[in-house]
């Protein structure tokens, strides 16, 4: 994992923190990356993103956490809105002048 971003989706005891609370963090990231399990390509997989008003975090009928994010091509533009379930790992990168990210 590139050593700029940090795990904001456990606390430090390993437990997952507050979906109210992992929302603002990703408010404050400049820039995230969400690995999850992509049910369309059937594999897991890793996509960078943002979050702006229109993102949210939630949880689904099924119990999974749930983002909707904007997801970035792998030359920075801007793909579109997506959501990820099935979520691993969720790493971000905030800029110093920032709040602190755990």
């Amino acid at each position: 994992m590139d050593k700029r971003y940090t795990s904001i989706a456990r606390d430090v005891e390993g437990k997952a923190i507050a979906l109210s609370s992992l929302s603002e963090s990703l408010h404050f990231a400049q820039q995230f990356k969400l690995t999850f399990y992509s049910k369309k390509d059937e594999m897991i997989t890793t996509r960078k993103g943002f979050f702006d008003d229109k993102c949210k975090v939630w949880e689904t009928k099924s119990g999974k956490i749930a983002i909707t994010y904007v997801c970035l091509n792998d030359d920075g533009s801007i793909k579109g809105y997506r959501t990820a379930t099935d979520i691993f790992e969720i790493s971000a990168l905030s800029p110093i002048t920032r709040k602190e990210i755990n």
